[in-house]
């Protein structure tokens, strides 16, 4: 944001406090010199960790507890599991705050555009937490793209892959039709990367299934962009021998 430079320390609230609002968003936030101001939780041992990480902090029971105090917030991060953020997304932008949506946005078009129109009719500003597209590998792609240095690229190939035969036991491997599963979860990168590398898609053929978890753990994607690339886009949690260290990506481009 520069915000930091200039000596300004934003207050946000946090909805969710777990692997993403805390693990990824506050942290983040603590290292941009900004402060967490409220939390949303209704879990005694991460409210009680927010407390540990934020002095003074205000923890809330449900979203209309933190939106009470809305104007005493800067902005707010949704970083509840992803079947709800079109609905804590959306009461946000009612109450007038920015905000930022953890990936993905909603679970479909038509939830991803409610919350689109609502805050461009309420004048909000709200983004979606891609922090993907600054890794250094997408950069690079980018800019040897922006060059001309690789050519015609007709094929795209990125593959996030892990070897986790004994799955976690929470909601994104386990919330079948709720956003869990890898084609919402490391699925949206792979997308987001690719369309910002190569464009709009024309159609899309997928391969997708559950190996060991409720929700699908194994996913191909094969993206038709109008340009006329082609992405090949892998997502594993069973991949014995991943392409390069478990959960890290690996990115080919083939050029004519």
């Amino acid at each position: 944001m520069g915000n930091e430079d200039q000596g300004l320390t934003l207050r946000f609230g946090v909805i969710g406090y777990g692997d993403s609002g805390r693990g990824i968003h506050a942290r983040l936030l603590r290292e941009a010199g900004h402060t967490v101001t409220d939390v949303v939780t209704r879990d005694g041992a991460r409210a009680a960790a927010a407390h540990a990480d934020w002095p003074g902090v205000h923890v809330h029971d449900d979203v209309a507890g933190l939106l009470g105090r809305a104007a005493d917030v800067d902005a707010v991060v949704v970083a509840t599991p992803s079947g709800r953020h079109v609905e804590h997304a959306m009461a946000v932008v009612a109450a007038g705050v920015p905000v930022v949506v953890d990936k993905p946005l909603a679970l479909d078009a038509d939830g991803a555009s409610t919350i689109v129109a609502a805050a461009q009719a309420a004048a909000v500003p709200l983004t979606v937490f891609q922090n993907r597209r600054w890794d250094s590998e997408q950069l690079t792609l980018l800019g040897l793209l922006a060059s001309g240095a690789l050519g015609r690229v007709h094929r795209f190939e990125r593959r996030w892959e892990r070897w986790r035969p004994v799955p976690k036991n929470r909601w994104k491997e386990n919330a079948v039709g709720q956003g869990g599963g890898l084609l919402l979860d490391l699925g949206a990168h792979l997308v987001d990367s690719a369309t910002q590398l190569f464009g709009p898609v024309a159609s899309v053929y997928a391969e997708i299934r559950a190996l060991t978890t409720p929700a699908e753990d194994d996913v191909f994607l094969a993206l038709e962009h109008v340009s006329g690339t082609t992405s090949h886009l892998w997502a594993g949690s069973l991949v014995g021998a991943p392409d390069r260290a478990p959960g890290c990506s690996a990115a080919r481009v083939p050029t004519s």
